[in-house]
């Protein structure tokens, strides 16, 4: 119980905290259009522009598709970056109509790694701490088919590991198809935000930056909070139930 409670205090917290700092970043937006921070702001964005054009004249960019290619496969084994980073570092080489493609293609592959492992090997360290719990275990099995709408939470909400989702709903057998479908649903909104931010980070005090951690946030806070709520509902109307069972008994 105790740890329960433990739990739901800090996703409220968690997901509180990400809606202040959105509207932190909106604040942002403010004070950037007062007239000393612009004057100040001038000389720091001039030294992004020409590190931008650095970048711009890379000119083997198949050899860096080659690299991230072989980024979002190796994450799939050895965490060596999040797929945050690996966004980010994607938007800001190329543009953003070739960069979300890439990452899209990048998260299907790391996706689909896990989930054949799990397929063939179980559910590993996570399917062991996740049936633990049998509140967690029967939302996630679904009556064994595995919950559609839980793996797209699990991929809106933060910092849940994308690698041992993939391999839990492997392990389920959860058909593929719909898994790729619901698991790129789920995590669109944050790869689109992460290869935007990438894209404009040359101009980190732009609405074109700004606006997509803003939304990133928003959304992170307010799943946070509703996935907390539902399960807690969940556990309520167990509750509920076991306790009218055994009054009848």
């Amino acid at each position: 119980m105790i740890k329960d409670k433990t739990r739901k205090y800090i996703m409220y917290l968690t997901g509180f905290v990400s809606l202040v700092l959105a509207l932190c970043c909106a604040g942002l937006l403010y004070i950037v259009n007062i007239k000393e921070v612009k004057l100040w702001y001038i000389g720091i964005q001039s030294k992004l522009l020409e590190f931008e054009k650095i970048i711009a004249s890379i000119k083997d960019w198949w050899l860096f598709l080659i690299v991230i290619s072989i980024l979002y496969f190796i994450k799939a084994f050895i965490p060596i970056l999040s797929t945050s980073a690996v966004c980010l570092i994607t938007g800001m080489v190329l543009p953003f109509y070739i960069a979300l493609p890439v990452n899209l293609a990048g998260m299907t592959i790391n996706f689909s790694i896990k989930y054949f492992l799990g397929c063939k090997f179980g559910g590993g360290n996570a399917q062991k701490i996740v049936y633990r719990y049998k509140k967690i275990k029967s939302l996630l099995e679904h009556n064994g088919k595995g919950n559609p709408w839980l793996l797209v939470a699990f991929r809106i909400v933060p910092n849940f590991p994308v690698n041992s989702i993939s391999q839990l709903y492997g392990q389920m057998k959860f058909k593929y198809g719909y898994f790729i479908l619901l698991s790129l649903l789920g995590y669109s909104p944050k790869l689109i935000s992460y290869t935007f931010i990438g894209r404009n980070i040359y101009d980190p005090l732009s609405t074109a930056f700004l606006m997509p951690i803003i939304i990133l946030l928003t959304i992170s806070g307010l799943s946070l909070i509703f996935v907390n709520a539902i399960w807690n509902f969940v556990g309520r109307m167990r509750r509920f139930v076991q306790d009218n069972t055994n009054l009848s008994k």
